[in-house]
């Protein structure tokens, strides 16, 4: 089987607005056939938000799956993001599965991959992480009460103009009213090989974060792409790595974009979105 690889982010299972099972077990099965490898990037768990029984519960299912991937030649590598951050505590890199923080650098094809969960580039978490902690636990048990409270506090910070606190809202709530600009900086300055060695030593093609839950494609340069991966709570989003190209796929509506300068048939579009 020629290489095809698979990236995921933002599953978020166990969070009260995670109700997506079906949708992953299906996708978790098509990629068990097709696919020689898989990477989680970040907050495929969330302890952060989920109560542990709907932990439990929802990853019951899903980890039959996992176990089905974690064959001999197949390769999982999970990078630990924010919701998921007590995985830091047991990074492990074996044949099969490799838990990593807080970045991998991957060789596909002819490809060098910077995969990196992102919230290491989020303004609000770099000035105080443990504040972004606190709220977000905080909004966690209001989630349980109410899924859309994220969503619908901002919706209501914006509708009453305080602007003071409308960048404050979570990237990931639709309420959002602020920019990714940090992101796409960030993105850029590893692609143009001027972000810090630590993080990229080599310079990267192709940038992926996830984290806003906005799936998204920018070039930045010729052969330069910046890439998010989404999410699977308001999409069921994820990146393709083939011999036929790089693709941005929805898998609840069942379709996919070849990026730029990744195929035979390059679209002339520089930038998109999936909604």
């Amino acid at each position: 089987m020629s290489e095809r690889v698979f990236l995921i982010s933002d599953i978020h299972i166990g969070n009260p607005q995670f109700d997506n099972e079906e949708l992953l077990m299906d996708f978790l099965d098509y990629v068990n056939k097709e696919a020689t490898g898989l990477i989680i990037n970040g907050d495929f768990l969330d302890f952060q938000q989920g109560p542990p029984a709907k932990i439990l519960i929802d990853f019951n299912g899903v980890l039959s799956k996992i176990f089905e991937l974690a064959k001999s030649e197949f390769k999982i590598w999970y990078i630990v993001g924010n919701h998921d951050i007590l995985l830091q505590n047991f990074v492990v890199t074996s044949e099969l599965v490799n838990i990593l923080y807080p970045q991998i650098d991957i060789k596909i094809g002819n490809r060098l991959v910077h995969v990196e969960h992102g919230h290491l580039f989020d303004r609000y978490y770099r000035r105080m992480p443990w504040l972004y902690n606190l709220g977000s636990r905080l909004l966690g048990l209001g989630l349980r009460f109410n899924p859309r409270l994220g969503d619908e506090l901002g919706y209501a910070f914006n509708s009453l103009q305080l602007s003071r606190y409308k960048f404050s809202i979570t990237p990931a709530s639709e309420g959002y009213k602020g920019d990714y600009s940090e992101y796409e900086e960030g993105a850029k300055k590893l692609l143009l090989g001027k972000g810090k060695k630590k993080t990229a030593p080599k310079v990267p093609d192709i940038v992926t974060f996830g984290h806003t839950h906005r799936p998204l494609v920018k070039e930045f340069a010729p052969n330069k792409l910046y890439i998010n991966s989404g999410c699977w709570i308001k999409h069921a989003t994820y990146i393709e790595f083939s011999d036929e190209g790089v693709f941005l796929g929805d898998w609840k509506k069942k379709s996919r974009q070849l990026l730029p300068g990744t195929g035979k048939a390059s679209p002339e579009v520089k930038t998109s979105i999936v909604n």
